[in-house]
C-alpha cells in the first residue's frame, strides 16, 4: 500500500519496462499486464487522501495505462441492508451481492474518476482479485484474527457460506456489475472453505452454495 502511496511515479516506470520487455519478448496481445491492488484503495483516507497531488495524477496515469485492472474485494458486505435492520440479522444473498455493486460503484466514481481523474472509458477492464469473509464475518471480511466460542464459529460459518453465495450473485447479473471474475482466497482458518489445507477448515454450506450456483 504505501509503495503506491508514496512511490507512483516508480509503478509508471516499471509498468513501461514491463511493456517494453513484453513487447521485446513477442508477447504483445497475449499477455496481459495488471495490478490486484489491495481493498484499501477503495477507501479514500487509506490511500487517495494520504497523496500528494502530483501522486495522484501519477497513480490515475499508472492505472489509466494497465491491461486490466484487478481488486481485492473486502468492503463491508452489509452496507445493502436496511439501515433499521443492519446488526440485527445477516444480510440476505441479494442485499450481499447489492453491497458489492455498490463497492463498485463508489470505488468507480469517488476513487477513480472524482480522485484520480479517469473519465469512465478509460477505466481497464475490472476483476475482483481475491474474496474470502473472515473472522470478521460480512461485516468485515479481512479480519482474520480473534478467538470465537462454537456457537458464533456456527454463525459465522453460515455468514462465510452467505458471502459467497452472493459473490456468485453478484457475478451473474448484468446491472450494476463489470467484473469480468472472482479469485477465492483459501489459505487459512474462514478462508479455506474446501478444506485443501486443514480438513478442520472446510465450510461444507459455502461449498454447496458455490456448486449450485455454478449448476445453474
Amino acid at each position: 500500500m504505501n509503495s503506491v502511496v508514496y512511490g507512483p511515479e516508480k509503478w509508471e516506470r516499471l509498468l513501461a519496462a514491463a511493456r517494453k520487455e513484453r513487447h521485446r519478448l513477442g508477447l504483445d496481445g497475449k499477455v496481459l499486464l495488471s495490478h490486484n491492488f489491495t481493498h484499501h484503495l477503495e477507501i479514500a483516507d487509506d490511500y487517495v487522501n494520504r497523496m500528494t497531488p502530483a501522486g495522484r495524477a501519477a497513480l490515475g496515469r499508472y492505472i489509466r495505462g494497465l491491461d486490466v485492472l484487478s481488486l481485492s474485494q473486502y468492503m463491508d458486505l452489509t452496507a445493502a441492508v436496511p439501515a433499521a435492520e443492519r446488526g440485527q440479522r445477516p444480510p440476505t444473498v441479494a442485499e450481499i451481492s447489492d453491497a458489492l455493486v455498490l463497492a463498485e460503484k463508489n470505488f468507480r466514481r469517488d476513487i477513480l474518476q472524482r480522485a484520480l481523474g479517469l473519465r469512465a472509458r478509460e477505466i481497464p477492464p475490472l476483476h475482483i482479485g481475491e474474496f474470502g469473509v473472515g473472522r470478521g464475518g460480512l461485516k468485515h471480511p479481512n479480519l482474520w484474527a480473534g478467538e470465537a466460542t462454537p456457537a458464533q464459529e456456527k454463525a459465522l460459518a453460515h455468514e462465510i457460506a452467505l458471502g459467497h453465495a452472493g459473490l456468485l450473485a453478484y457475478l451473474a447479473r448484468r446491472d450494476g456489475r463489470t467484473a469480468g471474475s472472482a479469485l477465492l482466497w483459501v489459505t487459512g482458518s474462514h478462508y479455506d472453505i474446501f478444506g485443501w489445507e486443514k480438513a478442520s477448515y472446510a465450510n461444507p454450506e459455502a461449498v454447496a452454495a458455490i456448486k449450485a450456483a455454478l449448476a445453474r
